[in-house]
């Protein structure tokens, strides 16, 4: 079965384009076929209790599982009072895509050779996305993209140097997000290849496509490599600092940006200009963007915190919006989607869970040595850093690979959670046992 879950997430690299069957709902992908056949047998084999299929209690992983498949609950009860159906039903549709193969991952994974497994079939299929980018910009030929959107002043072929990649995705901001989820995993396999050429060969890709990022112009996902590669180059260190020293610290970061900002006209000018708008003409990218943000708010006050329902964000923004923001209805902010379309329960169990993830990884970082170490380090600064890019990207709900993504991260989250626990088990029962290190098993 597992090896269907590896040909599952690496077929959602391959975009909604191809080998794709449209249908009056959405486009039918060979990922989105494998979802629902894979769903289908996984319930024949819980209603035949499959021994293998367990959901672990008392575990950050099963925390993580149990928010997503809320999360789903509730889109699906948030159809009683959608506006738009037909937005609601698309937005379930996705959903659904998304926790299934969250819960397919986490319970059709057992062993660390079959994670790794996956993990090689996704850095394979990003990969090849990568050198598509380069073809991209390198040729100029783009088979995938509509180059009349991307090269809008028509300088691309005068100008190489102006060519962004974006492979299957509608957007480059996608497609750096993409690129910032290859980081960790090439860092992972540097770690647990035994093959130097391996090694070199991802220490390159780790350069290329850092570049790459940087040619997309994606200036979010720019500054969150940075924020993910110093944290990596932290991680290096043992820290012993006190919570008093580093709440200064915090706080006296706070008031040197404060200074700055009334230090510096320009930079007291453009927060000035973020928090009011002088009148409905001419708005700025950054104030459009902040008046989506306000009209949410609204928004999310008018429906009593319950949330507009799932998908419905945009019908709201064209019919209700009260503050102007220039025909643009999508609120570019991810973080804010979840808050405005499913409501504060949801918002905050969906913090709680991505707060618990980093914490355990930071613990289990800590508890486990070699490869493992660095695949919580690794996941660790990479949750960091999405919490910023994911703002960038117009609509996450659609990224549909950073599903499987997350799907990865929580069952990894699940193996060493097992492993650790037994190890723990195995110390208190068996005290003159002792093992050399807390590298998996396979039989976790």
């Amino acid at each position: 079965m597992y090896i269907l879950i590896v040909l599952m997430a690496m077929a959602v690299f391959l975009g909604t384009e191809i080998l794709a069957i449209p249908t009056p709902l959405a486009q039918m992908t060979l990922y989105r076929l494998a979802i629902f056949g894979l769903l289908g047998v996984t319930v024949v084999q819980l209603f035949l209790k499959h021994d293998k299929l367990k959901i672990h209690p008392k575990t950050v992983s099963s925390f993580a599982l149990g928010t997503f498949v809320f999360w789903w609950l509730w889109a699906l009860m948030s159809g009683v009072w959608a506006v738009d159906k037909i937005a609601w039903l698309q937005s379930l549709f996705l959903l659904t895509l998304g926790v299934g193969a969250i819960i397919l991952m986490y319970l059709h994974i057992h062993q660390m050779p079959q994670w790794r497994l996956v993990v090689y079939g996704i850095w394979f299929m990003m990969t090849l996305l990568l050198v598509l980018g380069y073809v991209e910009i390198t040729f100029n030929f783009y088979p995938l993209a509509d180059l009349g959107k991307l090269d809008k002043y028509g300088t691309f072929s005068s100008q190489p140097l102006t060519r962004m990649p974006i492979t299957i995705f509608e957007n480059q901001n996608d497609f750096a997000t993409m690129l910032l989820a290859y980081l960790p995993l090439n860092f992972i396999i540097f770690k647990e290849t035994r093959y130097n050429l391996m090694r070199i060969l991802t220490s390159v890709l780790l350069v290329l496509a850092t570049y790459l990022i940087y040619r997309t112009d994606s200036r979010l996902v720019l500054l969150s490599a940075l924020i993910f590669f110093l944290i990596m180059f932290i991680q290096l260190f043992k820290w012993d600092i006190k919570s008093v020293i580093f709440r200064n610290w915090i706080l006296a970061g706070v008031a040197f940006v404060a200074v700055l900002i009334l230090a510096i006209p320009q930079l007291r000018g453009t927060v000035s200009g973020l928090i009011y708008t002088g009148g409905i003409y001419d708005l700025s990218g950054d104030e459009v963007r902040v008046n989506l943000w306000r009209n949410g708010f609204l928004f999310l006050a008018q429906t009593f915190g319950l949330g507009v329902g799932a998908g419905n964000i945009e019908t709201w923004m064209r019919e209700f919006a009260f503050y102007p923001i220039e025909n643009i209805v999508n609120m570019h902010n991810w973080w804010l989607e979840i808050l405005v379309g499913y409501g504060a329960i949801v918002f905050v169990l969906y913090v709680v869970m991505y707060g618990l993830l980093i914490h355990r990884l930071n613990q289990l970082r800590h508890q486990l040595t070699g490869v493992n170490a660095m695949i919580c380090q690794s996941f660790f600064a990479f949750l960091i850093a999405f919490a910023f890019a994911s703002i960038t990207s117009a609509n996450n709900m659609l990224i549909e690979w950073h599903w499987v993504y997350f799907g990865l991260i929580i069952s990894y989250i699940k193996l060493a959670e097992l492993s650790v626990y037994s190890k723990q088990t195995t110390t208190l029962n068996r005290s003159n046992s002792k093992r050399s290190s807390y590298e998996f098993s396979n039989n976790n």
